[in-house]
């Protein structure tokens, strides 16, 4: 990608927080089912980190839309490519999920993971 703003899109809307939700929310939830108290706190805690990026990313799309109204297509089509891929990334790291001794479904780790993105989506107002 040679594109500033689809760049920033990719990452910050259709990848990060769908990734984030599965390595910071769900991995903390998995290893506190299966006993890692210490490993369900660190990533509790980078996830803080995650949720401040969702802020200022839904902040700065907010301001992009408000002083340019056309941009909201340009990011609903940035979207349409980078959304596939990162979903497929999803369901790719969900199959672990459910091999541990104390599993979380994958489907579960799917639906939080587009629930995520849907938050960033929503709060950016597009």
């Amino acid at each position: 990608v040679r594109d500033w703003g689809e760049a920033f899109v990719a990452l910050n809307v259709a990848v990060k927080p769908v990734l984030d939700s599965v390595v910071n929310q769900q991995l903390s939830e998995l290893a506190a089912r299966n006993g890692d108290e210490y490993l369900s706190l660190l990533m509790a805690e980078f996830q803080l980190d995650a949720q401040r990026s969702q802020d200022w990313t839904a902040a700065l799309l907010r301001y992009a839309v408000k002083h340019d109204p056309a941009m909201a297509d340009v990011v609903g089509g940035w979207l349409e490519a980078w959304q596939p891929r990162a979903d497929a990334a999803v369901v790719g790291l969900a199959a672990l999920f459910g091999a541990a001794t104390h599993p979380i479904e994958p489907a579960q780790v799917v639906d939080a993971a587009s629930a995520a993105r849907q938050g960033v989506i929503h709060a950016a107002g597009l």
